[in-house]
């Protein structure tokens, strides 16, 4: 027995000898991971930083531009890229202030009288009132400039409508109201023809400046900048569909007259598409005088569009229905 037990236990312990050959297999992805210690051990060695990869694009106005080529080599870090890209954006961005600037400038000279005689308005209208708290009527019917003879009959006419039967004087208010609401509908209608003629104003400027970007932007860009005047070529087209207008009684479609204004600063300034001038003809610092000196004016030019409004508007409803429409 003591025989067999050994037998055994010398069995049981060549079993359990193999062990460590089993596990063996398991010493190879230590073996990986010593290597990968080991690789990102050499790398912070080496010190080598990951690529910097600079972006170079960036938008003025919504529209996308990318750094110029000649500032590329000076763009080492995230700080320079910032500088130049600013630099940039304010070098494209000037024209778009210069041209937003004169036509503010533009709006407020036309504005200028208006704005005057509202004050010289608001002047009198707190004069007025001050008068009226104070009870002061005799130098407020002065200021207003009635006569006294027209206050005394106006007196007396509502002293005898005092003594008139009830439905006498109710027929007088209610046609007094009438006149009232009359004046107001008239000073309505008035407002919304004002409104419809400024949006057809606009339209046909924004229908002016399409055409000439499609026909003649590299005309106008030279045109406009040696005028200093972001809207030179603009008014130039519109003062000749005018002139021709006027002198033949024609009205020409729009590239018609945009194409005789590219004639005429072809002949007058050597402006011709690419920059270059005109044979024979030397660039002059001439001015066109058509495009000078004059207000822009909406031309009854034809140009292939038809107005928003088919029938023009009769009444107070029909123009708030437009008003609503736009």
């Amino acid at each position: 027995m003591e025989l067999d037990n050994q037998t055994n236990s010398e069995v049981v312990t060549d079993n359990q000898t193999p062990a460590p050959a089993e596990s063996a297999p398991s010493a190879t992805p230590t073996a990986g991971a010593n290597a990968a210690a080991s690789t990102e051990g050499q790398t912070q060695i080496e010190g080598q930083p990951a690529a910097w990869t600079p972006d170079f694009k960036f938008k003025v106005m919504d529209k996308e531009y990318e750094i110029d080529e000649m500032f590329r080599p000076i763009i080492k870090d995230e700080e320079t890229l910032k500088k130049v890209r600013r630099m940039q954006e304010q070098v494209l961005g000037l024209p778009h202030l210069e041209a937003s600037r004169d036509e503010f400038k533009n709006k407020y000279q036309t504005a200028l009288p208006r704005l005057q005689e509202y004050e010289t308005v608001e002047r009198r209208l707190n004069k007025l009132s001050h008068y009226i708290q104070n009870r002061d009527f005799g130098s407020f019917f002065d200021e207003i400039k009635i006569p006294k003879a027209e206050i005394l009959k106006w007196v007396k006419a509502e002293l005898d409508a005092e003594e008139l039967p009830p439905h006498v004087r109710q027929e007088m208010e209610r046609a007094r109201q009438i006149a009232r609401q009359n004046y107001d509908a008239e000073q309505e209608l008035e407002y919304y023809r004002s409104q419809q003629a400024e949006m057809e104003r606009n339209q046909n400027l924004q229908l002016i400046d399409n055409t000439v970007s499609q026909l003649a932007m590299d005309v106008a860009n030279q045109f406009n900048e040696r005028m200093q005047n972001p809207t030179a070529f603009r008014d130039a087209v519109i003062n000749k569909g005018l002139a021709i207008q006027e002198h033949t009684g024609q009205i020409l479609a729009l590239d018609q007259v945009i194409s005789l204004v590219k004639q005429d600063l072809a002949r007058v300034m050597g402006i011709v598409e690419g920059g270059a001038p005109a044979q024979g003809m030397p660039a002059q610092n001439g001015q066109v005088a058509s495009a000078q000196g004059k207000p822009p004016v909406i031309p009854a030019i034809k140009a292939g569009a038809a107005s928003p409004v088919k029938t023009p508007p009769k009444s107070i409803a029909d123009l708030k229905k437009l008003a609503a429409e736009l």
